[in-house]
């Protein structure tokens, strides 16, 4: 038994919080491989995600009672959610143990309009997560857990991969609810539909306007958030956000995004996984396996009408 679900298991009074989709995957899978007993105060993405694999409608709360004695967290920056209660948490001497499910933006994850939160103990799910997080917070405690996301996902893949996989689409272009850098003063920023645009640009250069894409929304996101954005000359564009994100990747090509953990999901699937943001900037996940979008040649693609 590890130190930290050892942890857990001492503490009597248990919430569990999330609401941006990555850290709610991530979290939701850590939670139900150990069999955590807790309640759960759940917004966004995170309400579907989690009941998805727990029983939690009995055990959703919409604020965190005063016996809690343990906030279990992920991190996100989409909503002020999961900051507001691990802030409130700590100020009425509940533990906190905030999840990391990316490899970026640490601190900004623990401050919001001059707020900050003394991060004492932090949830990570690899060496390159724990690598930083140990050189930003080196007074921190961090655990290091197995990405029981990442693995069930794998382990599905692998089961699938004896089956005939139709190809269906050339590209899958994961999208991300807001691609801009948290600190909105750093220069090079971009946004989410202009990575969709630097990408459309790449293939109408390359004469690929006939390529078949599968835009996927984030869950957070409207599906036709993006609709508006294709040019009319690009008749092979279709968005679906109900697919399982395995599914996607399964019979899709190749996969572009930008900082979204999705690309390292690809990654494991054996995916070529290309970068869409748009230079000067550059993706911030630090996987080697990530390519630049300029590097892609045209014979990968598998689609010739």
């Amino acid at each position: 038994m590890s130190e930290l679900i050892k942890l857990i298991r001492e503490k009597k009074n248990i919430v569990v919080c999330s609401n941006d989709a990555g850290g709610a995957e991530v979290l939701s899978s850590f939670i139900a491989a150990n069999g955590t007993i807790a309640k759960f105060l759940l917004c966004g993405p995170a309400i579907e995600i989690f009941s998805r694999k727990l029983e939690v409608s009995d055990l959703l709360i919409t604020e965190i009672p005063p016996e809690c004695d343990l906030l279990l967290a992920s991190t996100g920056w989409s909503t002020d959610f999961e900051f507001n209660n691990m802030f409130e948490a700590a100020n009425n001497g509940a533990q906190v143990i905030a999840a990391l499910d990316h490899w970026f933006a640490y601190p900004e994850r623990f401050e919001r309009n001059g707020n900050v939160i003394n991060v004492t103990h932090l949830l990570v799910f690899d060496a390159e997560a724990k690598k930083i997080a140990t050189s930003i917070f080196p007074n921190s405690k961090i655990y290091l857990e197995e990405n029981y996301y990442l693995k069930d996902l794998v382990a599905r893949h692998q089961s699938m991969a004896t089956k005939d996989t139709k190809i269906e689409y050339d590209f899958l272009f994961l999208c991300e609810p807001k691609s801009l850098d948290l600190n909105p003063e750093k220069q090079n920023d971009y946004s989410d539909i202009d990575s969709l645009r630097y990408f459309l640009n790449f293939l109408f250069s390359r004469d690929l306007i006939n390529a078949r894409v599968l835009v996927r929304p984030h869950p957070s996101e409207k599906l036709d958030k993006y609709v508006h954005e294709i040019p009319t000359d690009f008749m092979n564009i279709n968005f679906d956000k109900e697919m399982a994100l395995d599914e996607a990747i399964n019979i899709s090509q190749t996969v572009v995004g930008c900082n979204t953990m999705a690309m390292i999901v690809a990654l494991e699937f054996g995916k070529n996984v290309y970068s869409v943001v748009p230079p000067p900037s550059r993706t911030k996940l630090s996987d080697s396996r990530i390519q630049q979008l300029t590097a892609w040649e045209r014979s990968d693609f598998i689609h010739e009408d």
